[in-house]
């Protein structure tokens, strides 16, 4: 508080415990050790709010065909893509994203916004490479 009458931590660093977005406004002084306290200054914690998720469609091909890109969009600037929902394994940044993938199945992969510093929660993207269908012999009679 600006009366500095509430003291919330001691010592060059402090952890405010905020994890809400908001601004949040500290006092801060300094005691030089012969009972002296400085004029407080003013220190400001922005917590910026980003819950919208980028957009992204899946995408589908046939095997020995072109993979298309994975692309997506979002009021960010950049853009990085994992292929584990805990979001540790970073396979590729910004939009579009080739994966390399060939082979038939189905791909998931996760795809997060980032803007002035902040991540959002990620995008789920599926890419499916389907199997040529296998026919049997057409026989004539």
């Amino acid at each position: 508080d600006a009366s500095l009458t509430t003291v919330v931590g001691n010592g060059n660093s402090f952890a405010t415990g905020q994890t809400t977005a908001g601004i949040y406004t500290y006092y801060v002084t300094q005691n030089d050790g012969n009972g002296c306290e400085s004029n407080a200054s003013i220190v400001t914690l922005t917590i910026n709010s980003f819950n919208t998720v980028p957009i992204a469609y899946n995408v589908s091909a046939c095997f020995g065909s072109p993979v298309p890109d994975l692309t997506v969009t979002g009021v960010g600037v950049s853009f990085t893509w994992y292929d584990d929902a805990s979001l540790t394994n970073v396979v590729g940044n910004n939009s579009p994203f080739a994966t390399g993938q060939t082979a038939v199945g189905t791909y998931t992969y996760y795809v997060t916004e980032n803007q002035n510093g902040c991540q959002s929660p990620p995008a789920t993207v599926t890419l499916d490479i389907y199997a040529i269908p296998v026919t049997t012999p057409i026989w004539h009679n």
